[in-house]
């Protein structure tokens, strides 16, 4: 079986969606499917060096995906199965896709009228009435069961009695430099602790951040290959609602996190809701009094910490990417395919 994903990942468009899909296309690998990758190239795109880096083969993609120049060329590109992650791929381009073969879509929104064969929704309150036209596809893959978190970071290393090391980080992306300003905002509640500030390889100015961390003495990581040795390494994390969320729950860190775009806001509530994480706030509106109230009841409480924990751990029992190969493993090779 050849695998082919089409993802991209830049400012505009997300790394999450590349980290997510190159622990999907490690779990393809370990069963013994092909794997390549089709993604867009140029000026504040960072998703081919990730993907080559992995060992993966990568050709370069004209435009973003589901454009009608995206569906030609894709057109032209054998696969077995299509894998489609990109929140800038609209239902009339996914379904023309569909057309070419056997695709499965990495949704998060609820797309309506989508054609793909199988769709994948990790968010936590994904179900089969968010997609009421399909009605319900036993190919379907939803909720935080089918995550895409890399399998290491189920690792459930101990809690310490006070929380020392705090790990900060906004996304590969970070558009508002939140990483600059978190630093700079509460540089006195994180006095004392040992603190690594990880600046993605998108992030418009890393110099403001940089500053702003060397002044308190943080750590700097820049660009790394993959956050999962700093989750590990982490007794607590600031964040950003994107896939670094998921990744710190599968790893049971407490976080606090801050929606830095309002698309955010929805997980973070979510997670919130089940006591997984402290919602902050949204994009610059964040009470500074109750953030450091927060930040430093739980770098006190380890009892807080347990329970955040076991909050995060009863979302993420284990990794979903596994599963996610084998349902659609066996959708190919049935020829389950949506109507259309």
């Amino acid at each position: 079986m050849l695998v082919l994903f089409r993802c991209d990942a830049g400012r505009e468009h997300g790394i999450g969606h590349v980290m997510r899909c190159l622990t999907l296309a490690d779990a393809f690998r370990a069963s013994g499917a092909e794997v390549a990758f089709h993604t867009m190239t140029g000026p504040g795109l960072v998703g081919r060096e990730r993907i080559e880096a992995r060992g993966f083969r990568c050709t370069v993609a004209a435009e973003p995906a589901g454009s009608d120049l995206d569906v030609a060329g894709l057109a032209g590109i054998a696969r077995d199965v299509l894998v489609i992650d990109s929140r800038r791929a609209a239902a009339g381009g996914i379904n023309r896709l569909a057309r070419q073969g056997f695709t499965v879509l990495i949704d998060d929104d609820g797309m309506t009228a989508v054609e793909a064969d199988v769709v994948v929704n990790t968010g936590l309150e994904a179900a089969s009435d968010r997609y009421p036209e399909r009605g319900r596809r036993g190919a379907d893959l939803l909720g935080p069961r089918y995550n895409l978190v890399d399998p290491a970071l189920f690792a459930n290393n101990g809690l310490a009695p006070t929380a020392r090391r705090i790990l900060v980080t906004f996304g590969g992306e970070d558009p508002y430099d939140h990483t600059g300003w978190f630093l700079r905002h509460f540089a006195s509640a994180l006095a004392g602790l040992e603190i690594a500030v990880v600046i993605g390889p998108a992030h418009p100015d890393a110099a403001s951040p940089r500053r702003a961390a060397e002044a308190i003495g943080a750590t700097v990581v820049e660009s790394p290959a993959s956050l999962a040795p700093y989750i590990l390494n982490a007794d607590l994390s600031v964040t950003a609602g994107g896939t670094t969320c998921f990744e710190l729950a599968a790893a049971g860190v407490p976080m606090l996190a801050i929606a830095i775009e309002a698309h955010q806001r929805p997980l973070i509530a979510s997670l919130a809701r089940r006591h997984a994480c402290i919602d902050l706030g949204t994009e610059f509106d964040i009470d500074p009094s109750f953030a450091r109230n927060a930040l430093h009841g739980l770098i006190a409480d380890r009892d807080a910490r347990a329970t955040m924990r076991r909050a995060q751990q009863a979302i993420f029992p284990g990794p979903g990417a596994p599963l996610i190969v084998e349902a659609i493993a066996a959708a190919w090779r049935n020829g389950d395919r949506a109507d259309r």
